[in-house]
C-alpha cells in the first residue's frame, strides 16, 4: 500500500490580476478551490521542466494523435513507426472518428528523448492533423519480472 504524502502549507502572493484569473480557472473547471488547481498546475509545469532538463530520465505518459485514415499508406507508416519503438510503445488504442478520420492513443513509457523522438516521428506523418505527447512523472510498474528458471519447471 503507497503511504500518504502529508500536505505542506505555502503562503503565496499574486498580483491581482493572476489571483483573479486563478479563481475563474478553479470555479469553471473540477477544482474544488484554489489550492487543487495550483497543485495541478504546478505539477505539470515540474514535469514539463523535468523532461527539458534531463531528457534521459524515464517517463510513462501518452501520445494522442488524430489522422485522416484515407492517405496513402498512412496506417502502414504508423505501424512502422511503432515497431521501431517496440520497448517504448506500451499499448495503443485507436477509435474511428467521422469523416475517414482516427484517434489513435500511445500508451508509452522510456527516456524522454525517445518519446520525444516517436511523438515527432507520429506527428510528422503526412496525413496527421495534430499530435502531442503527455508526460507524467510516475512510471509503470515492471509488469514480468525476470526469474531464472530450470528448465523442468517450464510448462
Amino acid at each position: 500500500m503507497k503511504k500518504s504524502q502529508g500536505i505542506k502549507r505555502i503562503c503565496i502572493a499574486l498580483p491581482e490580476s493572476l489571483a483573479d484569473e486563478l479563481d475563474l480557472v478553479a470555479a469553471s473547471s473540477s477544482f474544488p478551490n484554489r489550492s487543487n488547481a495550483v497543485t495541478e498546475m504546478l505539477r505539470d509545469a515540474l514535469i514539463s521542466r523535468r523532461e527539458k532538463l534531463n531528457l534521459r530520465e524515464v517517463m510513462a505518459g501518452s501520445i494522442t494523435i488524430f489522422y485522416d485514415e484515407s492517405r496513402n499508406q498512412i496506417q502502414q507508416r504508423l505501424a512502422e513507426i511503432q515497431r521501431s519503438y517496440l520497448k517504448e510503445v506500451v499499448s495503443s488504442l485507436n477509435v474511428m472518428l467521422e469523416n475517414n478520420y482516427r484517434m489513435e492513443v500511445f500508451i508509452v513509457q522510456g527516456p524522454v528523448y525517445r518519446l520525444q523522438g516517436l511523438s515527432q516521428e507520429l506527428v510528422a506523418c503526412k496525413g496527421v492533423e495534430t499530435g502531442k505527447l503527455t508526460l507524467t512523472g510516475t512510471t509503470l510498474p515492471p509488469l514480468h519480472a525476470r526469474k531464472k528458471q530450470k528448465q523442468e519447471n517450464m510448462p
